[in-house]
């Protein structure tokens, strides 16, 4: 994995997925995919608990937000917005290691 990205790439990534893939497809140029993957494979392996996992899917993929999932896990969105916070930490440490073993 590239580890220049910085976390708002990544989640940028995440979020404009559908937009990256339809530029790819329409101009050739695969390499904005890259990104994307690297994306999720950053999302993957940086060690979310399932209920961050779901908040993260739900909010950054979804669109959903923090006041609708609260509403379905029944919590606050302040809560919410601290999984989402500590997805974004994790994601961090997952970059900082990935520098590290370069």
């Amino acid at each position: 994995m590239n580890s220049n990205y910085t976390v708002k790439e990544l989640l940028y990534a995440i979020q404009h997925k559908n937009e990256l893939e339809d530029r790819c497809a329409t101009t050739g140029n695969f390499d904005l995919l890259s990104q994307v993957m690297d994306a999720e494979i950053a999302v993957m392996n940086a060690g979310f608990t399932d209920r961050q996992m779901e908040a993260f899917r739900l909010y950054y993929v979804e669109d959903w937000t923090l006041a609708m999932i609260a509403d379905k896990y029944n919590t606050t969105h302040q809560n919410i917005a601290c999984h989402l916070s500590s997805c974004r930490k994790k994601l961090q440490k997952y970059l900082d290691r990935g520098e590290e073993q370069c």
